[in-house]
C-alpha cells in the first residue's frame, strides 16, 4: 500500500469533517436569520466598496471574481439580503481557516451543479452521496 494515499485519505476525512462542522455552524445562523427576518434588512443595495467597508472580513471583489465567470463584469451595486446575517457570521468566518471556507464553497457549488446533471448521471450521483 502507498503511504501517501493513506495520508491523502486521512487529510480528506479531516478536511471534510471541518467543512461539515463549518456548514452546520453556518446553518444555525441562516435559520436564525430567516426566523427573525426583519423586513428592513431584506433589500440593501450597496456598492462593492461599501460592502467591503461594512464587512471587511471577506475580500468581496476577489470572492466575486473567483465565483463568477471571467467574462462577467462586476456590478456597480449588489443587493445584500440580510446585513444582520453577515454581521452575525463575522466571528465564524474569522475563526475558520480559508481552506475550510474554500472547501465549503467548492462543495456547495458541486452540489448546486449536480441539479443540472442529465437524469442517468444524477441518479448515479445521488446514490453516491
Amino acid at each position: 500500500r502507498n503511504p501517501a494515499l493513506k495520508d491523502t485519505k486521512e487529510r480528506f476525512e479531516k478536511e471534510l469533517g471541518e467543512t461539515t462542522i463549518f456548514k452546520i455552524e453556518l446553518n444555525k445562523y441562516q435559520r436564525a436569520f430567516w426566523a427573525e427576518q426583519d423586513p428592513t434588512d431584506i433589500h440593501n443595495p450597496m456598492t462593492l466598496e461599501r460592502m467591503q467597508n461594512q464587512f471587511p472580513y471577506v475580500e468581496w471583489k476577489e470572492f466575486f471574481k473567483r465565483m463568477l465567470p471571467q467574462s462577467t463584469k462586476l456590478p456597480d451595486k449588489i443587493v445584500v439580503v440580510g446585513t444582520s446575517y453577515f454581521k452575525a457570521i463575522k466571528d465564524l468566518l474569522l475563526k475558520t481557516s480559508k481552506r475550510t471556507i474554500a472547501n465549503f464553497l467548492m462543495l456547495e457549488n458541486c452540489l448546486e451543479a449536480s441539479l443540472f446533471l442529465p437524469k442517468p448521471c444524477a441518479q448515479r450521483y445521488k446514490r453516491k452521496i
